[in-house]
């Protein structure tokens, strides 16, 4: 009996620590767009400023989004929510084309790299 308890105890104590330890390091999967909508859009359209952005194409619905790994690392996202590759919305024949968007702004790795 004592033995079951302190394997029920052991079994609490890993399930609770592997909640916290998921808690605390899974990070925020809205990350980027949080910095698109509440820094980039906003400082474009009160400051014509798109940092900390590259680009910034409210019109369009894009950002060109510097990423802060590798020098040549470069982002294109849209202004709005798409909830992944398989959506709708980018059947739609107002959606942007976001690969030729990207591909068309591959210049910004030109002006970094030579």
């Amino acid at each position: 009996m004592k033995k079951t308890g302190y394997f029920l105890l052991a079994v609490i104590v890993i399930v609770a620590a592997a909640g916290v330890g998921y808690w605390k390091f899974s990070g925020n999967p809205d990350a980027l767009r949080e910095i698109v909508l509440e820094q980039c859009l906003p400082d474009q359209l009160q400051h014509q400023n798109p940092a900390p952005c590259a680009e910034v194409k409210p019109r369009a619905g894009y950002v060109v989004f510097k990423d802060r790994h590798g020098p040549l690392q470069y982002l294109l996202m849209p202004t709005y929510r798409i909830n992944g590759t398989e959506s709708p919305l980018l059947l739609e024949p107002a959606t942007p084309n976001f690969f030729w968007l990207a591909w068309q702004a591959r210049g910004y790795m030109s002006k970094k790299y030579g």
